[in-house]
């Protein structure tokens, strides 16, 4: 009788830890997996997006201002402003047979401008690296997220490709899994100025309203300001890099 007992209780235990078991290996089974999932890309963001308020492909007057700090402004008419900044490491702004473009090669000659890190404030009180009014031609393929722009200017022309199939959208920043505004709160004030020969002294400022952006020029053409507009995307690069 006693041995009939013994068995039983060590069977009861058996099935008990046999139970717990099972609901650790049920629940715990589908989180692992889950954790081993690799994590969707981004989804490429429509013309529309990119650039709000142009018909596409572009063909007529533009303007493209570049910040120091890869800020990206591109101005096809009043108000219609397209802006994104752009992953600057390790590229120059060059010159080479009067066409502008960006490169990560070391160039000896025809430097324009080498990117170095830099801060939004600082870089709004600063004079944009290039910018160059004139024909522009825009396009965008929805389906590989790569903008063409080139704009052909009295004296020079500038060429450039970007990629946006895994730019950030800054509209919304997913912050653990909920949306939130990337905007600023406050406005935004860029200025620049400039002292010497031959246009003499000039300066110019913009105030923009919370969550827009500018960025002015000074030099001896004179001195003048971008129009404000929302950056939309950010961690743009250059089509090359991807290849």
């Amino acid at each position: 009788m006693e041995r009939s007992v013994g068995v039983m209780r060590v069977a009861v235990v058996f099935i008990a830890v046999a139970m717990v078991a099972a609901f650790w290996l049920g629940s715990a089974g589908p989180t692992a997996l889950q954790a081993e999932e690799p994590s969707s890309p981004r989804p490429i963001p429509g013309g529309e997006a990119v650039v709000p308020s142009v018909e596409l492909p572009f063909d007529g007057l533009g303007t493209v201002w570049i910040g120091p700090d890869g800020l990206v402004m591109i101005e096809t008419g009043h108000d219609e402003i397209t802006a994104f900044k752009l992953n600057t490491i390790g590229l120059s702004l060059v010159e080479e047979d009067a066409v502008v473009r960006f490169t990560r090669e070391q160039v000896s000659s025809g430097l324009i401008h080498r990117f170095a890190p830099m801060t939004e404030s600082d870089a709004a009180r600063q004079s944009v690296i290039f910018d160059i009014p004139g024909y522009t031609k825009i396009d965008y393929d929805q389906d590989t997220g790569l903008l063409q722009l080139r704009v052909e200017g009295a004296k020079q022309q500038f060429d450039a490709t970007f990629d946006f199939s895994a730019a950030l959208d800054t509209e919304k920043v997913q912050s653990g899994g909920a949306a939130v505004s990337s905007t600023s709160e406050e406005n935004t004030r860029c200025e620049c100025e400039y002292a010497g020969p031959p246009g003499g002294d000039c300066r110019a400022s913009t105030t923009c309203p919370p969550g827009y952006y500018c960025r002015c020029r000074c030099d001896d053409r004179g001195c003048t300001c971008s129009h404000c507009a929302r950056v939309r995307y950010s961690e743009v690069v250059l089509a090359d890099e991807q290849q």
